[in-house]
């Protein structure tokens, strides 16, 4: 995974909850369990690999979309900060800025682009860039509800060398050139507010990864 395992949700232990103590035999049949753990054979996640191709054309496009708004903002940032365009691009989906993501990508209001890449001048793809923000892409819409949002919630963001003075957002987190705010009124925001408290997710559920390649996702599953 391209530089974003410190994004996932950890997994639930019942050692590390609160509010559970272990006894004295508690702790021997921990011993024991861990001792057997060692002895014996486990069997690792199944990876099961996912080629983009066979995704359906409608995700495919949609994925493309949002990996070509990764790059062009982010593409010289680093990982945590390629994903957060991501995060911002897909919470805007999810408060109805657009129907989808290709729709929030290319939106304009009062014919001004919310991305400003889409309607400048596209510069030269560097593609060794591109592949490496179009995994990362992939990575946050595959894993979006089981990642951290490390913007905390954000719909918008600017780079450090501007002062856009947005009244109606309140400010959230600096990640590498940019500044990113969140609504302070709309009152879906609340579905995507990020919580420390959300620190958990079940064991079952999937993780996707890629193996660094151009749109070539894993699935890891328990066994």
């Amino acid at each position: 995974m391209i530089g974003l395992v410190g994004l996932f949700k950890p997994e639930r232990s019942f050692i590390s909850k609160p509010g559970i103590k272990l006894g004295g035999s508690m702790k021997k049949l921990l011993i024991v369990l861990i001792g057997m753990i060692f002895c014996f054979p486990v069997h690792a996640k199944k990876e099961i690999l996912i080629n983009f191709y066979d995704l359906t054309p409608e995700t495919k496009r949609q994925v493309e979309c949002l990996a070509k708004n990764v790059y062009y903002e982010a593409g010289a940032e680093s990982p945590e900060g390629q994903a957060a365009i991501a995060f911002v691009t897909l919470n805007r989906v999810k408060l109805g800025f657009g129907p989808d993501i290709c729709s929030v990508v290319q939106a304009k209001v009062k014919s001004i682009c919310q991305f400003s890449w889409w309607c400048e001048t596209k510069r030269a793809i560097n593609y060794k860039k591109f592949e490496a923000s179009s995994d990362i892409a992939l990575q946050v819409y595959l894993n979006y509800e089981l990642m951290y949002d490390i913007t905390h919630g954000s719909t918008h963001f600017h780079n450090t060398t501007i002062n856009p003075n947005w009244k109606d957002l309140k400010r959230t987190v600096k990640i590498g050139n940019h500044i990113f705010y969140k609504l302070k009124k709309d009152p879906n925001a609340k579905e995507i507010e990020y919580s420390v408290k959300q620190h958990k997710r079940p064991v079952t559920e999937l993780v996707y990864v890629t193996n660094g390649g151009y749109f070539t996702p894993v699935v890891q599953a328990s066994n």
